[in-house]
């Protein structure tokens, strides 16, 4: 009923733990396809070992490194299931997870279903679980909208029809930063259903172990977030939208530039996503919530989104934002 797609680079055996997660769901017609983007010697040797000795039934796909979109595109078209889902090699399912998921999709078969998603602090020095409360996806009147200025979901929270993932034409390959909220974007703008599964969550692993495929050039990171801004105003100009969306695809710069600074990036991307947000409506800060547009008139931009980000960095403002327990 099920593919578990999953790309993988020099996981290596972080991935046994993905796979012990999988087969604790005992479910039958579970399809686990890896593909594997350009690994070194310790990760192969460990895809053999499932490939040899798994109770799943599994697919190994060996691709050149071109991506974690690449080796996911791949993985869904050597798929045949009706639902599938993205799990990175280094990430885990609480038990019951895609149980619970799964008999939700039976009664819906058309929508999305969407389960939370809990951070994993894995490291030599650090062991915890932050879990988060969620959003209940099902009560969003327009998810999309939510999905420009922040996404109401992970992606690998998220249990997919395959249909919809067809519809879009899967992940795009061309991306270096900002794939997953492509994926999210294009998806949620054909307005699909979508239901909670407030049971068992997705684990995402915050970990040093190994890097992620995702490409580090950071030029080529703020190049594709514009890209995918750009994608979306075209989308809504075919489709005579972009009016309705216009604050938000604006507020949507605006962040680009706040990340842009925090990082330290190049004053360049500062400075050309505040002007794309500008162009777009000169009202989009209205979305923002009122301390904000406080900071900024009395301390300027970058003044006010430093402090901004010290604030929502604290562990009390986390808290009492995303509703997070440690364990």
């Amino acid at each position: 009923m099920i593919t578990i797609v999953t790309p993988c680079f020099n996981a290596g055996s972080l991935i046994l733990e993905l796979e012990t997660s999988l087969i604790e769901e005992r479910i039958e017609e579970l399809e686990w396809i890896i593909v594997d983007d350009g690994s070194e010697n310790e990760t192969l040797g460990v895809l053999l070992e499932i490939k040899q000795k798994s109770e799943l039934k599994t697919k190994i796909i060996y691709s050149s490194r071109q991506g974690a979109c690449h080796a996911r595109n791949i993985g869904f078209q050597a798929s045949r299931r009706p639902w599938v889902k993205f799990v990175d090699a280094d990430d885990i399912l609480e038990r019951g997870h895609l149980y619970a998921q799964l008999k939700l999709a039976t009664k819906e078969p058309a929508a999305i279903i969407v389960s939370p998603k809990h951070d994993f602090f894995d490291s030599l020095n650090e062991k915890r679980l932050e879990r988060y409360r969620g959003i209940d996806v099902s009560k969003l009147k327009d998810p999309f909208r939510k999905m420009l200025i922040a996404a109401p979901f992970h992606h690998s929270s998220a249990l997919y029809p395959r249909a919809l993932v067809e519809q879009i034409g899967g992940w795009d390959e061309s991306l270096c930063a900002d794939q997953d909220g492509d994926f999210l974007l294009r998806i949620l703008l054909n307005k699909p259903k979508l239901i909670w599964c407030p049971g068992p969550g997705f684990l995402f692993r915050q970990h040093s172990y190994t890097k992620r495929i995702t490409n580090d050039d950071s030029s080529k990171k703020w190049e594709s977030r514009l890209y995918v801004c750009l994608k979306i105003k075209g989308k809504l100009e075919e489709m005579n939208l972009l009016d309705e969306y216009r604050d938000e695809l604006a507020l949507r710069y605006d962040r680009i530039a706040k990340r842009a600074l925090i990082s330290r990036s190049s004053d360049q991307w500062v400075k050309e996503c505040l002007k794309k947000a500008s162009d777009l409506s000169h009202n989009y800060l209205h979305l923002e919530p009122k301390y904000v547009l406080w900071l900024r008139s009395l301390l300027g931009f970058r003044c006010a989104e430093r402090l901004r980000n010290r604030v929502e960095k604290t562990p009390l403002w986390k808290r009492l934002r995303y509703g997070i327990r440690s364990q």
